[in-house]
């Protein structure tokens, strides 16, 4: 309804997007148009994430922690590592890489 509000229309193929993630926060400027994917790449970290960090995950029965983005429904991974400072850090990278402006950090204290 904001969006209309301020004389915007909503594409075919294109939905609204909480640059934020906060969908609640419903003011114009953290509105945005994307696609279904783009908007997809902009989620917040799974409620089932046992590192708390999206796209990072530990290896079982190492101290070792796998990097991985999603893209076009497939898994892409990108290194196993030995802290989960540097698996988020090539998570973001390849993130920001790939994704641009929709992409989110790994850790919501990112944002």
């Amino acid at each position: 309804m904001i969006w209309v509000y301020h004389g915007r229309d909503i594409p075919d193929g294109y939905e609204l997007d909480h640059i934020n993630g906060d969908q609640t926060n419903n003011r114009i400027e953290n509105l945005r148009l994307a696609t279904h994917s783009e908007n997809g790449f902009n989620a917040k970290i799974p409620s089932h994430s046992t590192s708390g960090h999206k796209g990072v995950s530990k290896r079982k029965g190492t101290n070792k922690w796998r990097a991985y983005i999603t893209v076009n429904q497939r898994r892409r991974y990108l290194g196993t590592f030995g802290t989960i400072e540097e698996a988020t850090a090539v998570r973001n990278a390849a993130a920001f890489a790939t994704f641009g402006q929709f992409a989110r950090e790994t850790h919501e204290g990112g944002d």
